[in-house]
């Protein structure tokens, strides 16, 4: 679960993978519904194999649903999206 950027994700985001996030593998939100503006992908390893969440339009899915998943999985998307920014930033600092 190091992902691209390498190394343990900060515990927050393991205690959100905690809750069963990674029995809602699937494709969540409408790929044919138009250009999607936003596209998230999850790829989880685990010693039990791998997972995949993916989430077109998340803002706009949040929108029109009352889905308890669907708020789990943009909670660790929006987390990751933060860490992903802060260390691009970091980056262009140095």
């Amino acid at each position: 679960m190091g992902g691209a950027g390498g190394g343990r994700p900060p515990d927050d985001v393991l205690a959100l993978f905690d809750h069963h996030l990674l029995d809602l593998g699937g494709t969540y939100g409408d790929p044919e519904a138009g250009e999607p503006i936003q596209h998230d992908e999850l790829r989880i390893e685990r010693d039990q194999g791998e997972g995949e969440i993916v989430v077109f339009d998340r803002a706009i899915l949040l929108l029109r649903t009352d889905d308890e998943a669907v708020r789990r999985i943009h909670q660790v998307c929006s987390r990751l999206h933060d860490i992903a920014a802060r260390r691009h930033r970091t980056a262009f600092r140095a």
